[in-house]
């Protein structure tokens, strides 16, 4: 599991020794009633060390442009059609110009190196090259060791909670843990609500016996080997091949 922390910026405050909601509130020109209401909170009970958020986090979004294609906008932003079509709730690739697409954004974030880790399994994980991850931290040689505090970048976007959500079934559907998604949103429990927007993020699938190929537009099977066939076919704008028994080809 990946052990990451949002970084703090501007529009959060950890609160400190003596810090009520009132005063914060006050210093940041906002009401209680606002505030409770960016953190989600039932009292104006907080606590030292606590991060307060004080900025609505808007899901970043993209203007479909005349020409654009959701292959396109996805290539753009660092996603898979599939990731797009998703995010957006769409049912079909159909866009027009003027509609607006929620999109990734790059988020900075720190990673805790654990067990078994390497520079190359950590960049993969965060879908960056080794050469970046080592720029981000000032290395010059790929020794890391177990406990030392990484900074990472993240693709994120937000996600608004539906009715009958879950974090167990939000975090299924970007491929996350649950205990992924309270972090990266400070959440203290798994009580979500309707509209209720939450940071997630794509994470990689587990390898599998599907390989990204080019081919030609269209199906065909190959055999492969005795009792299996190769089935080529297009999805997000790409060609993939899938290795499967030869019993479940119905022709």
């Amino acid at each position: 599991m990946l052990g990451f922390a949002y970084t703090t910026d501007a529009s959060t405050y950890e609160v400190k020794t003596g810090d009520t909601l009132y005063k914060i509130a006050q210093e940041n020109q906002l009401t209680m009633d606002q505030l409770k209401q960016l953190n989600h909170l039932r009292s104006t009970l907080i606590f030292p060390g606590q991060t307060i958020q004080l900025t609505n986090r808007e899901a970043p979004t993209y203007e479909v442009k005349k020409g654009d294609t959701l292959y396109s906008i996805a290539r753009t932003h660092q996603m898979t059609v599939t990731n797009l079509m998703q995010l957006n709730a769409l049912k079909s690739t159909i866009i027009y110009p003027g509609q607006k697409l929620n999109v990734n954004a790059l988020y900075s974030s720190t990673y805790q190196v654990k067990k078994g880790d390497t520079l190359y399994s950590i960049s993969k994980n965060f879908q960056m090259s080794v050469a970046e991850l080592k720029e981000l931290n000032g290395l010059t040689n790929n020794t890391i060791f177990l406990g030392q505090s990484l900074k990472v970048q993240i693709l994120v976007t937000h996600y608004e909670v539906e009715k009958g959500d879950t974090l167990y079934s939000i975090s299924k559907k970007f491929n996350m843990e649950v205990a992924q998604v309270k972090e990266l949103n400070q959440l203290t429990s798994e009580t979500i609500y309707p509209s209720q927007k939450l940071i997630v993020h794509f994470t990689e699938k587990p390898e599998s016996n599907e390989i990204k190929i080019v081919t030609e537009k269209g199906y065909r099977f190959v055999k492969e080997e005795p009792g299996k066939y190769q089935l080529f076919s297009e999805r997000d704008g790409h060609f993939y091949v899938r290795i499967e028994p030869l019993g479940h080809h119905k022709n």
